[in-house]
């Protein structure tokens, strides 16, 4: 079985440090943008942020 990579970029790592740990936990209300990269089994995870803040940025 392949198993996959999740990579965070600088910005989205920077976002998620953000978060207080209950919002980590609890992640209803926010958004993780990814790029799905099927070839190297990768998921690059590029913004984080409350959902009403991360979309058309």
């Amino acid at each position: 079985m392949d198993s996959w990579k999740i990579r965070l970029d600088k910005p989205a790592k920077k976002e998620l440090s953000r978060l207080d740990r209950q919002a980590q936990a609890d992640i209803w209300s926010y958004r993780v943008i990814v790029d799905i990269r099927d070839q190297e089994l990768v998921v690059l995870v590029v913004r984080v942020g409350h959902r009403k803040n991360v979309y058309g940025k």
